[in-house]
């Protein structure tokens, strides 16, 4: 924040200035005011300056004052606290580091204190009773030993009061009108249907050349249909889950509390008669929320989650916005990585590229999925390399003939073909396909041809179109064996290149051999660019 003329930015304005180095006062200026040897306490608890001999006693100076110089001690003293007042109310305090570390930067001499409210607002959900206590007050709420919200909470404030009781006085009445704000927004919202709320979307706009939120529910529904139906699950319940999970984004509640979507529309859901598993979908498709955040438990939750983030992000590269390096107001970066972790840690095996060119059909947009595809793949790799698979490996199996349609059995070949690069074969396999890859080059690029054995006149021509054949026989198996018959040929390979002159003076002899290294490729790239590997 800036304050008065200067440009500088500082949390708070600044009064004074104290710069000391052993017993001598530092010459310098900040925000107008110039270094001395006087500090002052706190503004309530103490009177007067504090001025020092030496930089070494400033701690202990300002413990004087009624001011605690350290973040980490004034942290570990609230944490203290907190926990000695929970005891004393049989409950649990909350674990929220965030608050925690809040209320050590806004206080300087913290005392806990312990208040309570009206055990009767306890029927409203305890996400927006927690809310109203931590985002308007800064409380941190209390449990019992089973986890149930207790009617109690914890304050922290910035005094040693005389008439502790009468801050909790203070503090209960000013609790009690937001409270009672939230079951108010509460009960209203639960007056109003999902469907007309559905309705209610239409009038809020989502992005100009994109729709309302009425529109990109419809999108997601038919999305979250989509995926259901390709992994096997409810599509219906899917549908349904999908249509209503931006329902609450116009509740009162929501509009109050920004941070409880989905856990609002996954109350009034249940409250009008929804299924769990499309009630539970409504707050579970915003997950993951930030990095490292949990994953949706179930495909229909997944579903919903995935269709959601999908809509969003072809329907933004479909109009030509997307992420740039300086500028994401739409966070598709977050969402691509929603996307992967879903698809490789939940997992889901479904086809994303199919996904993808579907969601363009709902845009109703005559534009390539290419990039968005790329865009996700990206993501993909870069999360995959943070997590120690070989760069060379991901990008072998990015550029496989075909490539990467589905993330989960991308991963699973990535840590296949890093397993398979521990062998002696590997390196044969690496090897002949980088000389496969140039001698075909040289000879100009080709449809691969029949292999005629009639025009072999070296035994290793037939070992290795025998070999091509198994390597092809189980192209639809797992990588696994795939790799283990890949394998299996290396040594032939590498014979093969040690005994045959391909380029031979007979050009039929040239060109059957030619074929024979053509579909070796195929073969191969199919499973993996080993040309690529290091």
């Amino acid at each position: 924040m800036r304050w008065q003329s200067h440009r500088t930015e500082f949390v708070r304005p600044v009064r004074w200035l104290l710069a000391l180095y052993g017993n001598a006062v530092i010459d310098c200026q900040f925000h107008g005011k110039a270094a001395s040897a006087t500090t002052y306490g706190h503004r309530a608890m103490h009177r007067g300056p504090i001025t020092l001999s030496h930089a070494d006693h400033y701690e202990a100076s300002l413990e004087a004052g009624f001011v605690i110089a350290s973040f980490e001690t004034r942290q570990a003293l609230i944490n203290d606290q907190l926990n000695a007042a929970a005891l004393a109310k049989a409950g649990i305090a909350s674990d929220d580091p965030a608050l925690l570390e809040e209320v050590t930067a806004l206080t300087e001499w913290p005392q806990v204190l312990s208040g309570d409210f009206d055990p009767g607002f306890l029927a409203v959900p305890e996400e927006a009773l927690i809310s109203a206590m931590r985002e308007h007050q800064r409380y941190f709420h209390l449990r019992d030993e089973g986890g149930k919200l207790q009617p109690s909470f914890l304050t922290v404030a910035n005094l040693e009061s005389l008439q502790p009781h009468q801050v909790v006085a203070g503090n209960e009445r000013v609790i009690r009108p937001r409270l009672a704000d939230a079951q108010f927004f509460y009960k209203k919202d639960l007056q109003k249907p999902l469907d007309t709320a559905l309705e209610q979307l239409n009038q809020v706009v989502f992005q100009n050349e994109l729709g309302s939120f009425g529109d990109k529910a419809r999108r997601i529904s038919a999305l979250a249909g989509f995926i259901a139906n390709s992994l096997g699950e409810n599509q219906a319940e899917a549908a349904r889950a999908g249509l209503l999970a931006k329902t609450d984004l116009i509740s009162l509640m929501v509009g109050e509390f920004p941070e409880l979507q989905g856990i609002m529309g996954s109350y009034y859901a249940k409250a009008q008669g929804e299924s769990p598993s499309v009630a539970e979908s409504i707050e579970a498709h915003y997950l993951p929320r930030f990095s490292g955040d949990t994953l949706p438990k179930t495909m229909i939750a997944c579903a919903v989650a995935m269709a959601d983030r999908i809509d969003t992000i072809v329907g933004l590269f479909g109009i030509g916005q997307p992420p740039t390096g300086s500028k994401d107001p739409f966070a598709l970066r977050r969402q691509s990585l929603a996307v992967v972790r879903i698809c490789i840690e939940v997992p889901i095996d479904l086809n994303l590229a199919g996904l993808i060119q579907e969601s363009a059909r709902l845009h109703a947009g005559a534009f390539s999925t290419a990039p968005v595809m790329d865009y996700i793949l990206d993501r993909f790799e870069n999360l995959l390399t943070e997590r120690g698979a070989k760069w060379d490996s991901i990008r072998a199996i990015r550029a496989k003939s075909g490539g990467i349609n589905n993330l989960f059995r991308a991963s699973q070949e990535i840590t296949s073909l890093d397993r398979f690069r521990e062998t002696e074969a590997s390196t044969l396999v690496i090897k002949a396909q980088k000389r496969v890859q140039n001698i075909l080059e040289k000879s100009g690029a080709a449809t691969a041809g029949d292999i005629n054995p009639g025009h072999f006149n070296v035994a290793v021509e037939a070992q290795l179109s025998n070999c091509i054949a198994s390597i092809q026989a189980v192209k639809s198996e797992p990588i696994d064996a795939r790799l283990a018959e890949v394998a299996n040929s290396a040594e032939t390979i590498e014979s093969y290149f040690e005994e045959v002159m391909v380029m031979d003076d007979n050009l039929t002899i040239r060109e059957n051999r030619l074929n024979t290294l053509r579909q070796l490729s195929q073969a191969l790239t199919a499973i993996a660019a080993f040309n690529l590997l290091q």
